[in-house]
């Protein structure tokens, strides 16, 4: 996901998010730095659901502003 400013224009602020076996893996930063990480094993994840717990953490990056690319996304 990508940040969109409030004036449309697109900010450098990436958000990943993988389900992995073991849980999520989560990544953040900004275009062109090394990016920061946290895994969440499937225990700290909601119902024990990794894909569920993305899904949640993907909506409230879609409320903050980011936009889901597309080009970039896989399911």
């Amino acid at each position: 996901m990508t940040h969109t400013l409030a004036d449309n224009s697109i900010s450098t602020k990436i958000w990943k998010a993988q389900s992995v076996n073991s849980g999520l893996r989560i990544q953040w930063g900004r275009e062109g730095t090394s990016m920061q990480e946290k895994c969440f094993s499937k225990e700290e994840c909601t119902q024990h659901n990794p894909v569920m717990e993305l899904e949640l953490r993907a909506v409230q990056k879609l409320r903050e502003g980011y936009a889901l690319n597309i080009n970039k996304s896989t399911f």
